[in-house]
């Protein structure tokens, strides 16, 4: 009885040393296995935050030159806009609205490229004489502007080829006209609405009476 209680025990201490020894190594490995994960992960953060930054980097790099043109004619939205650099006289159009269904289309270059201070003019079919599809801003100063423009018979189309003219202004001269009659003066013309000294001083030289 002696033998078998001390067979007994030495087995009992036999399976609690095992159980321990399990433990302790189940302990280790868990623990290897966290400081490994621990170091791949910052391994992982160290390569990803020393990496560039594509996005921000052709934010800086893709800066584009901008400018403004005036689109006037057969388009829905005559006005000024702005523009990025490489868009063409198409876009332009797109911008204000496209082209009516009186537009002529044919007359009007869409593959030129937009300049700052461009007017691109769009005529109606039919039209006479119509002002090129797009050209730079004219003003006061261009010697290559030879033909001017008749204030007492010009329709609001060929009104709109001056600088500084839109729908609206051109619009108040033809009003002007019909309620006072024929400008006696080019100096007259500042008696229409929204024409002050210094807009009539760019178009002194562009516009005619006679």
């Amino acid at each position: 009885m002696k033998k078998r209680k001390r067979w007994l025990d030495y087995l009992n201490f036999k399976v609690v040393m095992l159980i321990f020894l399990s433990v302790f190594l189940l302990i280790i490995l868990f623990r290897s296995l966290n400081f490994n994960k621990k170091e791949i992960e910052l391994e992982n953060q160290t390569l990803f935050s020393t990496g560039p930054a594509p996005f921000e980097e052709t934010e800086t790099t893709q800066s584009k030159e901008v400018g403004y043109i005036d689109v006037k004619g057969a388009v829905h939205q005559p006005g000024m806009y702005e523009f990025s650099s490489n868009m063409r006289v198409q876009d332009g159009i797109l911008l204000a609205g496209g082209f009516t269904e009186t537009a002529d289309q044919n007359q009007v270059n869409l593959a030129q490229l937009l300049t700052d201070q461009m007017v691109v003019y769009v005529p109606e079919k039919g039209e006479k004489q119509a002002p090129d599809a797009s050209q730079p801003v004219i003003t006061a100063a261009d010697p290559d502007k030879k033909d001017k423009v008749n204030i007492n018979s010009s329709d609001a189309l060929e009104l709109q080829t001056l600088n500084g003219i839109g729908e609206k202004k051109a619009e108040a001269i033809i009003q002007y006209r019909e309620e006072q009659g024929s400008f006696k003066s080019l100096e007259d013309l500042k008696k229409v609405k929204g024409i002050g000294e210094k807009t009539f001083d760019s178009l002194r030289e562009s516009i005619t009476i006679d």
